[in-house]
């Protein structure tokens, strides 16, 4: 009959629907991860202007009495966690495209910890011990966390019935050549502990053996974050993996604890206005002359008109219009030697910052945005550090 179309066959082969399965899977990943991201962003810039006013609080009443500090604390203490709060929501979504960050790595330890519990037996006590004021590291947190789990899995297998499981981390100090391939200096510990005693099944056998043919993949990614991974066989009382990696540099804090200062000329952009407000007062209370802008295409028109107006541009990476590595693009097109500060939450591909002097990360504090600014712009001037009395 005219008009009606002989209905096709459905090809619905076992491969076809795994490819399905798997797109949609992908999909699905892909749509969270954006969701995450978009979170995180709103959430950071809500605690940018809370760190902010905060700081300028304490500035300006700050020592009136003991009671006043103790609250000041607890508002930091809260805010701190919020921000690790953040950390966690953006944990897997950065982690994916295989690039390096800065990590609190007992936020990494915690994710293994809660995929442990859900899939080893009953019959295997699994605990943690971490100490979470330390420092950040440097790594991918996707790829530190499948070493965690692997070295976790590995001493659960080689446990046949039962046993404790206990991941522990820790800042140490190490001596020259206390552990081999690592200069002296500061690391975070994280050791893996298990009471292995039994005897294996060859099953059991055969997925030790796999898994620690892909020691030597964890070790080359310990390296690579200029690390090292050793093992320490206590026969039958079991075995310690023992993962070191450096801690990064704390942030120098000025003598006496007075902030840097500086007389230069700054535009700062970012499409919300209480992050504009909050942190042109910090600056110009430290001496800087500073002009902010919300609208990107306006700020890159102003700056066309008198390109020697500013001596630093600081931007957020997501900006409407013009994001914030474009905008240094242009900006490197007129003045090359003119420094551009990148901000944003997550790390920033090489890509996007090929044009960037600098990445400050979100929720941006006070102090670390003047100290921040003052390495800056001492570095494009071949200077170092301001007085911090000075300006």
């Amino acid at each position: 009959m005219a008009g009606i179309r002989k209905p096709t066959s459905i090809d619905a082969s076992p491969e076809k629907l795994r490819r399905h399965e798997d797109r949609e899977t992908l999909q699905r990943r892909d749509n969270l991860a954006a969701i995450a991201n978009g979170i995180a962003h709103d959430f950071n810039n809500l605690l940018t202007p809370v760190n902010g006013y905060l700081q300028l609080l304490h500035t300006k009443y700050g020592g009136d009495d003991e009671h006043t500090e103790i609250y000041f604390k607890h508002i930091k203490t809260c805010l701190k966690r919020a921000e690790i709060l953040v950390e966690q929501i953006l944990l897997f979504n950065r982690s994916s495209d295989g690039t390096s960050s800065d990590l609190l790595l007992h936020l990494v330890i915690e994710e293994v910890l809660a995929l442990l519990r859900s899939s080893l037996p009953s019959t295997i006590q699994l605990s943690g011990r971490l100490e979470r004021k330390l420092g950040s590291v440097v790594g991918n947190a996707l790829e530190l966390q499948q070493l965690l789990l692997s070295l976790g899995t590995n001493a659960a297998i080689a446990m046949p019935v039962g046993g404790e499981l206990e991941i522990s981390l820790r800042g140490v100090t190490l001596g020259e050549d206390e552990v081999e391939g690592l200069p002296a200096g500061a690391y975070a510990r994280v050791e893996i502990r298990d009471t292995r005693s039994e005897a294996y099944t060859d099953h059991q056998l055969e997925r030790i053996a796999a898994l620690e043919r892909g020691l030597s993949v964890s070790l080359e990614a310990a390296r690579r974050y200029h690390g090292q991974l050793i093992a320490l066989n206590r026969a039958e009382n079991g075995t310690i993996f023992r993962l070191f990696l450096p801690l990064k540099s704390a942030q120098p804090t000025a003598a006496n604890g007075i902030l840097p200062r500086g007389n230069e000329r700054i535009l700062f952009l970012d499409d919300e206005y209480m992050i504009c407000a909050v942190a042109s007062e910090i600056m110009q209370n430290h001496g800087y002359h500073v002009d902010t802008r919300q609208d990107s295409r306006a700020a890159l028109e102003s700056f066309r008109t008198d390109p020697q107006a500013y001596d630093i541009i600081i931007t957020d990476q997501t900006m409407p219009n013009l994001c914030g590595h474009d905008i240094a693009a242009e900006v490197k097109k007129i003045r090359p030697d003119l420094p551009v500060l990148l901000c944003s939450g997550s790390v920033l591909s090489a890509e996007k910052m090929c044009f960037a002097d600098g990445h400050l990360k979100k929720p941006i504090g006070g102090e670390q945005l003047l100290h921040k600014l003052r390495e800056i712009l001492d570095a494009a001037t071949g200077g170092s550090a301001s007085d911090p009395g000075a300006g």
